[in-house]
């Protein structure tokens, strides 16, 4: 689970979805990644987040979208990515 922005919550579950709620407005964006689960979420901005799965794999996302905009595969040897985080840049 990741907080997003302003009163949105991000989560990632074993059946394979990344759910944006927003919690103001009781409401929530399913999407679904082409993994069996979703172990890791973290948000990049706004409008874009991160997911990991336990195959190593690594998806972008964009809040207009379904389905994720680039996705890395098997991006080490070990089967799990637990954990990401943001760094700041001077792009920000």
């Amino acid at each position: 689970m990741d907080t997003y922005y302003k009163g949105r919550v991000l989560t990632g579950g074993c059946d394979g979805q990344v759910i944006l709620w927003k919690l103001s407005d009781e409401t929530q964006l399913l999407f679904k990644s082409a993994n069996q689960t979703v172990d890791c979420v973290h948000t990049i901005n706004e409008k874009s987040f991160l997911s990991t799965s336990d195959n190593s794999t690594i998806e972008v996302w964009n809040v207009a979208r379904k389905s994720p905009v680039f996705s890395l595969q098997q991006t080490h040897n070990s089967p799990w990515i637990c954990s990401m985080v943001k760094t700041a840049s001077a792009n920000q």
